[in-house]
């Protein structure tokens, strides 16, 4: 007779098997899955008045700016390849925020407002808008643009 299984919410996994009478219990321990460490990536979008791509100039943030969060499957860098994972806005702040982010590889990518152009992304050189991000359980910030 197949003894009947029971589970628990524990690190083990608990068998009860009824042998001659007496209930035993065996005690397995269950392998735990890696969880996904949570993470967030962010930065800013400002308006470069002076056109000199220097990020640290104190520049005028920008509200409303359109940026999108892609995956990046084979890490180059390049959002055509990876899936839309999602979309945000800067804020009154300039400021765009991307949260509960398994660790692996992103690209965060800038849409330019009508009427502007990027200066100032965190690649070298200026590749469109674009930002290869890698997320490895610890928040990355300062992926900052300037238009």
């Amino acid at each position: 007779m197949a003894c009947p299984r029971l589970l628990l919410p524990a690190p083990f996994r608990l068998w009860s098997c009824l042998v001659l009478g007496f209930l035993c219990l065996e005690a397995i321990p269950v392998l735990n899955a890696q969880v996904a460490l949570s993470a967030s990536i962010s930065g800013s979008v400002r308006r470069d008045a002076d056109a000199d791509g220097d990020p640290t100039d104190f520049d005028t943030p920008m509200a409303g700016v359109v940026v999108r969060l892609h995956s990046d499957p084979n890490g180059d860098g390049n959002p055509a390849d990876g899936s839309l994972l999602a979309t945000t806005a800067t804020d009154l702040d300039g400021v765009y925020r991307f949260s509960d982010l398994a660790n692996g590889s992103y690209v965060v990518e800038q849409v330019d407002p009508p009427g502007a152009t990027s200066t100032y992304d965190p690649t070298s050189p200026l590749t469109e808008n674009v930002a290869a991000v890698t997320v490895a359980g610890v928040d990355v910030e300062e992926i900052d643009f300037l238009d």
